[in-house]
């Protein structure tokens, strides 16, 4: 791939020397882990004797970002493989997060933010996630409500699927797109030390692979992975003339169709996605791309979209960010399946917490309720919110006479006032809480 010359940025993004401060914020952040790495080292270590690691890391750091030479006992990493969806029996099921040296997180720590401030506003709009102030959430809040402004007609919706995205980034191509972007060639050099020649082992339970050194990807697990990816897939929206959503490597490509126009237009844009993958040597996953038609018409456009001449599998359910769409947009799929995982929970404590007394842990018990009961997610899509307070409500009441039980040794009699006993255990209502987390999404 040839270089370009021309930059993103107006002012060449580089990597001056750290601070004090910058280093002691870092350590203090570090999580209260005994996970360590090759070095044996862990985390909270780093946190409980912050300020006698400060001046010595300091002295360090400075020394690697001055010579742009990563230490070579930094990039070993054993590789854990943790379980997504699907088959357990087949290894592309799993997830490769790499388990790094602490002081090496230290220091990516502090480059990503460096690097992070002076790319923020170079980011795709598009993209929304490891991005501040964007996240699933307003993903699909953007998505519901352009939904939403075009009920009347159809909004037909490709998913895309990247495989293993991660793992397949190209060194060499990340390295020219960052100098596009603006990096330094001193900052370049020291991320192409940190790229090159990492050595990794795969370990389960007790067993360890052999050493290999993999020859593309980013370390999934490491502070700085992330941002070179999403610096990475950057451009990927730049030849896409329809509406486009970004979570990571999560893709959706959307369109209003009101003519058979329209649909070819989202097939064009579907080709040039295909040519993006081609030119930066990834892959898309076509057999896990799918389109789903919204519209609450009888008769309706029903485009075959293709992929390298593979037809898209035409959905009228998808799960998307953990929100389970259905084609006229009612999410009675999604309540359903959020009413069986809540009364799933309240069985599990109720089976096995009867002889619990102590309101605190009680409260505790209720905090992975409160969460499948999706409060973030469906306060912000408006079409769910109503009905998920109408059960959740219910299956509340049932929790609330629960805990009641265990304290007093009596059920609630029937048509108690359940505001007495969310004043009792100092809880907001549903509705309350749903409404909190809609103001704190705009703070």
């Amino acid at each position: 791939m040839q270089s370009i010359s021309t930059s993103l940025s107006s002012t060449p993004i580089s990597l001056t020397p750290l601070t004090d401060d910058e280093i002691l914020y870092a350590l203090r952040r570090s999580k209260d882990s005994f996970t360590a790495g090759i070095d044996g080292i862990p985390s909270f270590i780093l946190k409980d004797c912050a300020h006698a690691f400060v001046r010595p890391l300091l002295l360090l750091f400075n020394l690697i970002i001055k010579k742009s030479q990563f230490p070579d006992i930094w990039k070993q990493a054993s590789l854990t493989p943790v379980f997504k969806k699907g088959d357990p029996k087949l290894v592309q099921n799993y997830r490769p997060i790499a388990l790094l040296c602490n002081f090496s997180k230290i220091l990516e720590c502090i480059i990503h933010k460096r690097i992070y401030f002076q790319v923020k506003t170079l980011v795709s709009p598009e993209q929304h996630g490891f991005v501040e102030k964007r996240s699933t959430i307003t993903n699909l809040a953007y998505f519901s409500q352009f939904v939403c402004e075009d009920r009347k007609s159809q909004v037909d919706v490709i998913y895309t699927d990247f495989q293993k995205a991660f793992d397949q980034i190209d060194h060499f191509i990340l390295l020219n797109k960052l100098h596009h972007f603006g990096f330094t060639q001193s900052l370049l050099s020291l991320l192409e030390s940190y790229l090159f020649n990492r050595v990794q082992f795969v370990k389960y339970r007790n067993f360890h692979s052999s050493n290999f050194s993999p020859t593309s990807g980013v370390p999934q697990g490491s502070n700085l992975g992330p941002i070179l990816f999403l610096l990475f897939i950057n451009d990927i929206v730049d030849e896409i003339h329809c509406e486009k959503l970004l979570y990571a490597d999560d893709m959706k490509l959307f369109f209003e169709i009101k003519s058979v126009g329209d649909c070819l237009a989202l097939q064009s844009d579907l080709n040039q996605l295909l040519e993006w993958y081609k030119e930066n040597r990834l892959t898309l996953n076509i057999s896990k791309c799918n389109v789903m038609s919204f519209t609450r018409k009888k008769e309706f456009y029903q485009h075959n979209y293709v992929l390298n001449a593979v037809p898209v599998n035409r959905v009228y359910l998808f799960r998307d960010l953990g929100i389970l769409f259905d084609q006229k947009f009612y999410f009675v799929d999604h309540i359903s399946d959020i009413l069986a995982k809540s009364y799933k929970t309240y069985g599990f404590i109720y089976r096995n917490c009867k002889d619990f007394s102590d309101i605190s842990v009680l409260l505790l018990l209720l905090l992975p309720y409160k969460i499948q009961t999706g409060v973030r997610h469906n306060g912000l899509v408006s079409h769910i919110q109503h009905s998920c307070e109408s059960f959740g409500n219910t299956t509340e009441k049932k929790y609330l006479n629960f805990m009641s039980y265990l304290i007093d040794g009596a059920y609630p009699p029937r048509g108690f006032d359940h505001t007495v006993l969310l004043a009792r255990f100092n809880l907001t209502t549903l509705h309350t809480r749903r409404v909190v987390s809609v103001l704190s999404f705009f703070v």
